[in-house]
């Protein structure tokens, strides 16, 4: 899915050569979009072990 996204934004960009990423600036989002994800997944693990850990 999120392989998809970064397909179509660089298609997006080989199509539109005016308003081409630079890959510093692709590189810099895409870094920021994999700290969220591991947020996200480290929140989402930690409630769902601290329900289970309850549940016992």
């Amino acid at each position: 899915m999120f392989m998809k996204k970064v397909h179509a934004i660089t298609a997006f960009s080989h199509r539109f050569p005016s308003i081409k990423m630079s890959s510093r600036l692709f590189y810099h989002l895409f870094s920021i979009h994999c700290e969220f994800i591991r947020l996200i997944l480290l929140v989402f693990v930690e409630n769902v072990i601290g329900k289970e850990v309850k549940n016992r």
